[in-house]
This record gives C-alpha cells, sequence and structure tokens, in this order.
C-alpha cells in the first residue's frame, strides 16, 4: 500500500512538472507567435513604404526628364538664336565697313 501511495505520488509529481513544461513551451509558443506576427506587421509597413518610395521616384524622374527635355529645347533655342544674333552682327560689320570704304572713297 505504501509503495502504490509513493508511485502515486512519483506519478503526479511528475504530471505536474510535465504540465509545468508544457504550459512554459505553450507561454513561449505564444511569446514567439506573437513576435513573429509583429515581424510580419514590420515587413508589410516596409514593403509598402518601399513602394511608397518607388512611386515617389518615379514620379520625380518623370518630372525630371520633363525638365531636362524642356532645358534641352530652351538651350536649342537659346543657340539657335544666338547664331542668329552672330550671324546679323557679322552681317551689320560688314555693311558697316563697306560703308566706311564708301564714304572714305569718295
Amino acid at each position: 500500500r505504501q509503495e502504490a501511495q509513493r508511485r502515486l505520488h512519483a506519478a503526479e509529481a511528475h504530471i505536474d512538472d510535465l504540465q509545468s513544461r508544457c504550459d512554459a513551451s505553450s507561454s513561449s509558443l505564444r511569446m514567439a507567435q506573437a513576435q513573429g506576427e509583429a515581424a510580419q506587421r514590420d515587413l508589410w509597413q516596409a514593403r509598402q513604404h518601399a513602394e511608397d518610395e518607388g512611386r515617389s521616384l518615379a514620379e520625380e524622374r518623370g518630372r525630371l526628364s520633363a525638365d531636362l527635355a524642356r532645358c534641352r529645347s530652351e538651350l536649342g533655342d537659346a543657340r539657335s538664336h544666338s547664331q542668329q544674333e552672330q550671324l546679323q552682327a557679322s552681317q551689320l560689320q560688314q555693311q558697316c565697313e563697306r560703308m566706311a570704304a564708301d564714304v572714305q572713297a569718295e
């Protein structure tokens, strides 16, 4: 009878130990799941931020490309205008030289 009680107490102690381990494991598992969910939320937010940044950069690139095209066009126009002014200045100088030569010839 005492041997049976001793075994019963030993079995109960073993069951209590296993229950404690199970509870600790369950607690650790819940904590790990919560950390995993938090990491997934952080990852989702980081992805959203990266996508937003990508869209912003693409929009900015489009604006910069349009600005560059406009600047190139304006530069081409300015160069053409400058060449025309240089040609006119050269023609005026030649005309002045001819007029000066004509005046000296008279």
